[in-house]
């Protein structure tokens, strides 16, 4: 790190709002039976219960889905037409989404300064445009999830990746982010307001990345899409300029003399509403422990803000797919080694008070190794582990194992940089030597094949103090899973308590079932189909109120292990009414009574689904 920017202004940071715990009114006795038994339906909430709960007793808890803006959107087959047109009032989100509560698209013309697009654009239109989408970006993350608010005093804060986070949001953020297991590991990543603003402007950045950068034209109709894989394929071996340039000439003809593709802005409405899927049990908390400053905090607004940003993206992604010049855009790592030419940081605050705490820590270190070598006494912190060095070689050892240097903690937005190829074709004379510091170099790069390589940004990230020389045994941080693993999973109530100790005696028997026969418990259950129809009628004719109480609690039952994301339980509970028809169909009519043991009942069934002339009593 240079000194220059150790010694830059530090800024001030408003105090963060810890919120109170609402107190927990007690219970009913039924609510508490019921929690026992069936578990509490505000359990996935865990550390965020109390606020939770809180509201529901005010009677102003509403919890948000994607169905809420889904339902009333109106259809989106005019986007396929639409373009936006300039306005002279004054723009506002609360005026336009109480007119149409579809997101509204940007005005390209008005932002870009363009009708259609150049032959090309400069690097300056690149550079201008990626800084803005990077600002708008901490802009609107800063505003809906960073809030000033830090968790790390409530309790069990700990365990905030235990609450009701999506599956999606996690594999994301164990993509953008690493521990630092000295200070707070992964839980202060998600209390920390900082840090989760960090956290959260890298997942979005992924998400940009993966689902609108990586296109070839972001919004291309199916054959427009279809037509330049196919071009990109067939010339995979050739000379990358060339390929780029003719991909360029195919995207130009699906824009028909527009800024956009035709599926655009359909493309944009339905990324912009996974991505708010991705977010909303966190936007769900928020809303519930940010305080009140007056600022509209609601679902609609939300998505209008989040759809201009992937917008923006898209737009950007385009203007690169019709340019003859190739961009890569590559993100940093979480957990590498420091490379200031390519990487700028976006927050040196996080970074100082990081070098700050391991400076001091190595210092007791050296001070308490060193007295102890000498024979002197010295003080430990409660809990505090220590090694003692026997020498000064093993001292020497110890301290370059615990060398610490700035390390990537939050890989927060992607480095874009841009190939453009200067004459093409020319080749390199062999007279010419390709010496910069050659005074005749000016006048011979004029007639030399070559590429000029703009940074249109840096690498965007997030530093910490981390281990540079660890040994094998050192382990510096774990990934997310792990961590994930590490908190466990807790059922919820008696009842899922003995539903995953059916269901881990389930996959034990099923393992077992597939080592032992291969493939014949699938076509036993397919085969119980047509066993046990004549049994599932007899059901429905002799127990029609039990059969229908049974298919509802069923139901139920499915339905909430869909929602826990436990989809295989919630497949092997629906498959086991069909293995249970079709073993009653097997064994007997249950509108015949029948008389002998159920191997009898199992002889008898199995002569008349295979209809074999062998020996069934030898079974």
């Amino acid at each position: 790190m240079s000194q220059g920017q150790k010694d830059q202004p530090r800024p001030q940071r408003r105090p963060a709002h810890h919120p109170r715990v609402p107190r927990n009114p007690p219970q009913s006795w039924f609510e508490t039976a019921s929690s026992q038994v069936i578990g509490h339906p505000d359990f996935k909430w865990k550390m965020f219960r109390p606020w939770v709960r809180a509201s529901k007793l005010r009677n102003n808890w509403e919890e948000w889905d994607i169905r809420d803006i889904v339902k009333e959107e109106r259809t989106d087959a005019q986007d396929l037409q639409e373009m936006p047109k300039p306005s002279k009032r004054m723009f506002s989100f609360e005026f336009e989404l109480n007119q149409d509560i579809r997101p509204s698209q940007i005005d390209f013309e008005q932002l870009l300064g363009y009708t259609s697009h150049p032959a090309d654009y400069d690097d300056e239109f690149f550079e201008t445009h990626f800084k803005n989408l990077y600002v708008k970006t901490v802009e609107f993350v800063t505003k809906w999830f960073d809030c000033n608010v830090d968790f790390t005093q409530i309790p069990d804060s700990q365990y905030v990746w235990e609450s009701n986070l999506t599956p999606q949001f996690k594999e994301y953020a164990s993509l953008v982010a690493t521990e630092d297991r000295t200070r707070g590991g992964w839980p202060i990543i998600l209390n920390n307001p900082s840090q989760r603003k960090w956290l959260i402007v890298g997942i979005l950045a992924q998400i940009m990345d993966k689902k609108i950068f990586t296109e070839l034209l972001f919004g291309a109709d199916e054959f427009i899409k279809s037509e330049l894989e196919r071009d990109d394929s067939v010339w995979i071996e050739q000379e990358g300029y060339s390929r780029k340039a003719n991909r360029a000439n195919i995207a130009r003809y699906g824009l028909k003399d527009n800024l956009v593709p035709r599926d655009f802005w359909i493309n944009v409405d339905e990324l912009a509403a996974k991505t708010t899927k991705i977010f909303l049990p966190l936007l769900n908390v928020m809303k519930v422990v940010r305080p009140n400053v007056g600022e509209p905090y609601e679902l609609k607004y939300f998505l209008q803000e989040l759809h201009y940003i992937l917008g923006y993206a898209g737009i950007f992604q385009v203007c690169t797919a019709v340019s003859p010049d190739v961009f890569q855009i590559i993100s940093a790592a979480p957990g590498a080694r420091m490379d200031f030419s390519v990487e700028s940081q976006a927050d040196m605050q996080l970074y100082r008070e990081s070098l700050e705490y391991h400076t001091a820590r190595e210092r007791r270190w050296e001070q308490r190794a060193l007295a102890a070598m000498r024979g002197e006494n010295y003080d430990l912190a409660p809990n505090e582990q220590f090694a003692i060095p026997r020498n000064e070689q093993e001292f020497a050892t110890m301290q370059n194992r615990r060398q610490r240097g700035a390390k990537v903690k939050f890989a927060v937005f992607p480095k874009v940089t841009r190939y453009i190829p200067e004459n093409k074709g020319m080749g390199l004379p062999k007279q010419y030597a390709l010496d910069e510091e050659n005074p005749l170099w000016d006048e011979q790069k004029a007639d030399v094949e070559g590429q000029t390589v703009v940074d249109i940004s840096n690498c965007i990230v997030v530093y910490y103090q981390g281990l540079i020389n660890p040994s094998r045994s050192q382990v510096e941080a774990h990934n997310l899973d792990a961590h994930l693993q590490s908190l466990g999973e807790y059922s919820n109530g008696a009842f899922w308590w003995g539903l995953e100790a059916s269901w881990g005696l389930s996959k034990l028997l099923f393992a077992a079932a597939l080592r032992l026969f291969g493939l014949l418990p699938l076509y036993a259950i397919v085969g119980s189909l047509y066993v046990g129809s004549g049994y599932a009628l007899g059901l429905i004719q002799q127990y029609p109120a039990y059969l229908l109480a049974a298919v509802a609690f069923c139901s139920w039952l499915i339905k909430s292990l869909f929602e826990r994301n436990r989809i295989p339980q919630a497949v092997i509970f629906f498959l086991l009414p069909f293995l249970y028809i079709g073993i009653g169909g097997a064994l007997g009519d249950p509108m015949t009574p029948t008389n002998g043991t159920w191997m009898t009942h199992l002889k008898e069934g199995l002569t008349n689904v295979f209809s074999t002339t062998g020996d069934v009593s030898a079974i």
